[in-house]
């Protein structure tokens, strides 16, 4: 019993690695496989990409959630905005970075439905 229970866990270890192996190969053109280069969508200097990278990841969405702020909750108006607490560095922060991370997203499910139109109409 137990050696039909060992020959039967090696036949199927190597049907999952011949099925895996098959779905790579098959889907070498696929969304998810593409390469990306991140120099041709965001300004990085060569010396300098750990100070960008840092940068990018702090002030955007602060100004981001300082924008959305002055908007919606203000109203444009600069007094209103002057009353709101700024000195909440990580709310403001929190708020843009949603908003980033939302639009993020979206573009990114933009794009998947744009690949898949093109690589439809190549077939």
């Amino acid at each position: 019993m137990s050696a039909k229970r060992h020959l039967n866990n090696r036949n199927l270890k190597k049907y999952r690695k011949k099925r895996v192996s098959n779905t790579l190969s098959n889907d070498t053109n696929s969304f998810g496989s593409q390469k990306l280069d991140f120099s041709k969508m965001i300004f990085f200097p060569e010396d300098y990409v750990g100070l960008f990278v840092t940068f990018y990841i702090i002030v955007i969405p602060y100004i981001v959630g300082a924008t959305f702020l002055f908007v919606t909750i203000a109203g444009t108006s600069l007094d209103n905005f002057m009353l709101l607490d700024m000195t909440k560095f990580f709310i403001v922060w929190a708020i843009g970075y949603e908003i980033v991370a939302g639009i993020l997203l979206f573009s990114i499910f933009v794009s998947f439905l744009k690949f898949n139109k093109q690589n439809s109409k190549q077939f």
